[in-house]
């Protein structure tokens, strides 16, 4: 049987800076939000 996942990338950007634009795989959410927290520190 066929399943259907979502496979979208998790992006981080930042308004007026695209330098620190960074895209992640989907199964990377958590390095995503380390990411972000990061930039807000």
């Amino acid at each position: 049987m066929a399943s259907i996942e979502n496979r979208s990338h998790h992006q981080v950007s930042v308004k007026h800076c695209d330098d620190l634009t960074k895209t992640f795989v989907h199964n990377a959410k958590k390095k995503a939000e380390a990411y972000c927290q990061s930039l807000s520190a």
